[in-house]
């Protein structure tokens, strides 16, 4: 979505300026107006041309001079005043107008409001509104802020660059940030050796296709203080997974667009991987281009890699052998299936994906 330079104001008007018109329409000296407030006239000077402010002293003083203008008239007027100037100093709107203008090209803003992540803004509103939404959303102050907290993310993942699909995962990314950051309260503290402990019961509920194993597998997460959260996709967006921390829990996050079991166990693993090497507040986001990157010791935990290049060395790949060294594993055949796929050793077209097993995401969020 394009947005359009249309009006914004780039300007806020100090209350001095209503002074001055005030003390023109009683046809009173500025002189005059100093010894009635009780302060010198270089003071009313600099008030009128708005070089100093109105405070709240001043403010109840101008209320027994014009009781028509009462203490709270003046304070609204220098609050307004400040929060605009306090604004454009954090956007830093007239020196980063381009700067913003790219920023925004690089989001889908029609998705993100239809969506519901940002609230509709009308045709009416400008550059520097869409801009405030955005950063609000992602809870940073300033572009510059964002760069530092999710520029790098993105550019670790698309190899230097980002674009409107990379900014859709960024957002899903953040969506489930916020959604997240009242559940964990309820979880135990996080205990890192506990989640390695219990990975291989997590591994056991990646034998069955019953539509309660995502429902057990974020139990069996939430008990050792990790957040496993399930996050609708956006619209068009590649199915994603991703893993953060909030203070001192993690929370690996999946899409419920990954359809299949060996889809959501296989990026389950990379992420729950992720998290045993303790990266705390720094932040994994994987999306498709992911399905074509090496899977060496990504699911060592799951399988093992140098078990999958023994098994591969025999150049069977029939489903009775795929079948046999999934019980040897013991994990579903579905998912031996995916991980010979994403090493290319097995086409994505193929007879075997028969083994999978379509996921079914229940309601319970923990």
């Amino acid at each position: 979505m394009a947005i359009e330079n249309t009006f914004s104001p780039n300007y806020a008007v100090h209350p001095g300026e209503y002074l001055g018109e005030l003390l023109e329409y009683s046809r009173m000296e500025q002189v005059e107006l100093a010894v009635r407030l009780n302060i010198t006239p270089k003071h009313v000077s600099n008030m009128v041309n708005g070089k100093v402010a109105v405070t709240a002293k001043t403010a109840l003083a101008l209320e027994y001079v014009f009781p028509d203008r009462p203490a709270r008239y003046w304070l609204g007027l220098q609050d307004a005043y400040d929060l605009f100037e306090a604004r454009r100093d954090l956007l830093d709107f007239g020196n980063e107008r381009a700067n913003s203008k790219k920023w925004l090209e690089s989001f889908d803003m029609d998705v993100l409001e239809r969506a519901g992540y940002l609230p509709v803004l009308g045709s009416q509103e400008g550059m520097q509104e869409h801009t405030s939404s955005l950063l609000k959303f992602f809870g940073c102050s300033s572009i510059e802020a964002w760069n530092r907290i999710y520029g790098t993310v993105a550019l670790r993942k698309t190899g230097g660059h980002w674009d409107e699909r990379g900014s859709l995962l960024l957002a899903w990314l953040r969506k489930g940030q916020v959604d997240a950051s009242e559940r964990v309260q309820s979880l135990p503290r996080f205990d890192r050796r506990a989640f390695g402990r219990s990975l291989p019961r997590i591994k056991r509920l990646s034998q069955r296709s019953d539509g309660t194993v995502v429902r057990d597998m974020q139990r069996q997460c939430a008990e050792v203080g990790v957040m496993l959260s399930i996050q609708d996709p956006l619209p068009d967006m590649d199915a994603a997974s991703a893993a953060f921390w909030l203070r001192n829990t993690p929370c690996v996050q999946v899409s419920k667009g990954l359809q299949t079991n060996d889809e959501l166990w296989l990026d389950f693993a990379r992420e729950a991987a992720y998290v045993l090497k303790g990266k705390t507040y720094e932040v994994s986001l994987n999306g498709e281009e992911w399905r074509l990157a090496p899977v060496e010791s990504v699911e060592e935990w799951l399988i093992p890699w140098s078990h999958c290049l023994a098994f591969a060395s025999k150049e069977d790949f029939s489903i009775r052998a795929v079948r046999d060294f999934a019980v040897e594993e013991g994990v579903h055949p579905g998912i031996v299936v995916g991980m010979l796929q994403r090493a290319k050793l097995v086409a994505e077209k193929s007879p075997l994906n028969e083994l999978k097993s379509r996921i079914e995401y229940g309601i319970v969020e923990l």
